[in-house]
């Protein structure tokens, strides 16, 4: 969240720290090192500063990426990769014999440094005395941000496009810096999904003390704009943040883990970047993703961090003012409105309550019914089951009656043949009786006639 004044955004975000002047997008891109190159510092001159790389790899899943994103685009450099660990150790240094940037580098070296101050205590403070002899260094680390969510990874791959994109920003970056010898600092751009958090936070007060280490005469002012790595990812010259190494070594030891998310020495000193810079006597500049199009350089007064915009915060203020009124008047009008809204939710809420005794009510009744229709159930379930066991065993009943029928059908079928049988039997004995009592009677009658004849003829004998 923040309120728009000219080139500048107040962050008020926060709600632990005061508001905040950053520089706005477009301001940023105004101040695109590339902007302010003349013909000669393009990269097209053969002669370029001396180089070193800076790895913190805490996380070697992380240090492989970066090494990836890193390799074909440089050239005549030293590479100081620090770890944690024996075996981190142990791992990067037989990646890195194998690896193209390894062999691309002039020499490189893994050293294992204290686990205190993440990134920061091992650039600070452990190999800082090894790379005051380069003209510029860029400093990378195997970042997590787990808390940012879904965020962290285009943050990290904003960081890395902006730092090292292509092997000819690189050549240009060297160039600059061996081109102007007041070159101390180069920011890379905020990515956008944490601009609105880029504030002092907790971390004013700690960043006043530390700052004051680097020199009496300094001060550090709310209304100055804030404007650092955010990420903690930047190209340097060594001399340039000097005074900030010193006052890291006075805070010796540094913190341990874990740490707040806000609010420790840690996150001081990563927003005194730029300050360290300016109290050096260096400048620093942005560096934007891709080379600008169409833009040019700022033609307003450099922003100083060390110099406070009074005007410019004061307004911005004013401006702020006038939105939390608003919101104040919008907060009051809609507790009015929420307190009307309130009492029909509440009116709504009784109007439920009493739906909902209503529904329980019928609900136990028909509970009590559907108890009731499971039991009717179970009784006509144990009748269909006595029903059924009945009507088995009249289908067996009648089983077994077919069966005596078939069996009756055949002894009546036999009894009637055996019956047919007899008769032919009694009518073939009638028959042959009739024939012969026929036959009897017709021999009778004959023998009668014949006598008869014989007893009419006349008797030849006399």
């Amino acid at each position: 969240m923040h309120v728009s004044i000219g080139d500048y955004h107040l962050n008020y975000h926060n709600p632990y720290g005061p508001p905040c002047l950053v520089p706005s997008p477009n301001l940023e891109r105004a101040l695109d090192f590339r902007q302010y190159l003349h013909k000669t510092e393009d990269g097209s001159s053969s002669k370029q500063a001396t180089c070193a790389v800076h790895i913190h790899a805490y996380y070697v899943k992380e240090f492989r990426k970066i090494i990836y994103t890193l390799q074909n685009k440089l050239t005549d450099f030293d590479l100081f990769v620090t770890t944690n660990s024996l075996e981190n150790k142990e791992i990067i240094g037989d990646h890195l014999k194998n690896h193209t940037l390894g062999r691309a580098a002039r020499k490189w070296e893994v050293i294992q440094t204290p686990d205190r101050g993440r990134n920061i205590g091992p650039l600070l403070i452990d190999i800082f005395d090894r790379l005051t002899e380069y003209d510029c260094v860029l400093h990378l680390h195997s970042k997590r941000s787990e808390h940012w969510g879904s965020d962290s990874h285009a943050w990290t791959e904003s960081l890395h496009e902006n730092l090292a994109g292509s092997a000819e920003l690189i050549k240009v970056i060297r160039s600059a810096f061996n081109a102007d010898p007041k070159l101390g600092l180069l920011i890379p751009q905020t990515s956008e999904a944490i601009r609105p958090w880029v504030e002092w936070g907790r971390n004013f007060s700690i960043a006043k003390i530390i700052l004051q280490g680097m020199g009496h005469d300094l001060n550090l002012h709310i209304e100055a704009p804030l404007i650092f790595p955010v990420g903690m990812m930047f190209w340097f010259r060594p001399s340039a943040i000097a005074k900030l190494s010193d006052s890291c070594q006075k805070l010796q030891p540094l913190p341990l883990e874990p740490l707040p998310l806000d609010g420790s020495p840690l996150h001081a000193i990563e927003r005194l970047v730029a300050h360290s810079c300016e109290a050096s006597g260096y400048r620093w500049q942005m560096i934007c993703g891709g080379m600008p199009n169409g833009g040019s350089r700022y033609l307003g007064d450099r922003p100083s961090v060390l110099s406070p915009l009074t005007e410019t915060y004061i307004q911005a203020s004013s401006i702020l003012g006038v939105e939390i009124r608003k919101l104040q008047f919008e907060a009051e009008n809609s507790k009015i409105t929420s307190e009307k809204e309130a009492q029909k939710a509440h009116k709504v809420v009784l109007d439920l309550k009493m739906s909902i005794e209503a529904y329980e009510n019928e609900a136990r009744k028909t509970s009590n019914t559907m108890i009731a229709l499971q039991e009717m159930n179970k009784n006509y379930e144990n009748k269909a089951r006595d029903a059924g066991e009945a009507l088995s065993h009249m289908e067996e009943a009648l089983s077994h009656t077919e069966a005596e029928l078939e069996r009756a059908k055949h002894k009546l079928q036999v009894m009637g043949e055996e019956l047919i049988i007899q008769r032919n039997r009694v009518s073939a004995r009638i028959a042959s009786k009739t024939v012969g009592a026929i036959t009897a009677i017709f021999g009778l009658n004959g023998n009668r006639r014949k006598r008869g004849q014989e007893a009419d003829k006349p008797n030849l004998k006399e």
